[in-house]
Order: C-alpha cells, then structure tokens, then sequence
C-alpha cells in the first residue's frame, strides 16, 4: 500500500514492535482438486499494539480503497504501463475479539490509453486480520471464496 498516495499521511508506524511472530502457508485440498494456500503471519504483540494494529488496517483501506503508479510487470518503453490496486472491505467482526476481511484486486493498463492489458500482473486477493487479545492473524489467499476463508478464520480465532 505504500504506493498509496493516502498512506503515507496516515502515519502508521511499521513494523510495529512485537514479541514474536510465526510465519506459515497451510494448504487445503479442494473438493474439486487442486490445492488452496493460505499464507498465515502470527504476532504477539506488547500491551494495545494489537488493537492499533487493527486500527491502522482499517485506516489503510479507508484510506486507500484505489490506486494506481506508473510501472509493473507489464510496463515497457515501448507500451508504458500503470498498476491499479482497488481494495474493499468485505466483512467486520465476525472472529475472535475483532476482525475484518478485504478483498485486493489488481491489474495493469496502457498508460496511454487506459486499457486493460491481460495476461500481466493482475489476480485478486482476499486477506483477513484477526485479533484474539494481544495476538494479531493475517491470513491471505489467492482463492476468491469470502466463505471459505471466514471459516478458515473463525477456526484460527478459536485457536488463538
């Protein structure tokens, strides 16, 4: 988000200082094959720095709901390219002491004509935060199922 002309302003601290933190991708296999990751990011946080975390991620989306900057994979001299990111939040406060969950789509335009290019740099995203005390939860995937990440995070909330 740091390409976020917003965000900046917003004057988030990162990192925020914490305890620990556990990293891991767990993998599901789907009912109709394949596999889905998750990228799950753990922390421990000292005292109210959960909370604020939380608060920042809101500001962040509010803040930062689209965007765009010149460049990405698609970008050339030839076919100068713009990267545009839209993010929105999808669901609040449906696991452990506070939750949301948001949805990041990406893609890349022609610069000069602001048409969609395909076949670069685009896919979709849904990421949850969920806080249980003084623990904070990312958890992303690249499957566009609100549902089925929901349950994945109600499950990780009782965990916590």
């Amino acid at each position: 988000m740091e390409q976020c002309p917003a965000y900046s302003a917003l004057g988030i601290a990162e990192p925020h200082p914490y305890t620990w933190r556990r990293i891991n991708i767990v993998t599901e296999q789907a009912s109709g094959g394949g596999d889905r990751d998750v990228f799950a990011n753990l922390t421990r946080y000292p005292a109210t720095v959960g909370q604020q975390v939380m608060t920042d991620a809101r500001r962040a989306v509010a803040a930062c709901p689209e965007y765009s900057y010149a460049g990405g994979e698609g970008s050339t001299d030839e076919r100068p390219a713009r990267t545009v990111h839209r993010r929105t939040l999808l669901q609040e406060g449906f696991a452990g002491d506070d939750s949301l969950m948001t949805r990041h789509t990406y893609h890349t335009v022609d610069a000069r004509t602001g048409e969609r290019l395909t076949n670069v740099q685009e896919g979709t995203a849904l990421t949850v935060a969920l806080r249980v005390g003084d623990r904070v939860e990312v958890l992303e995937t690249y499957h566009d199922d609100p549902a089925w990440l929901r349950e994945i995070a109600v499950r990780a909330a009782r965990r916590l």
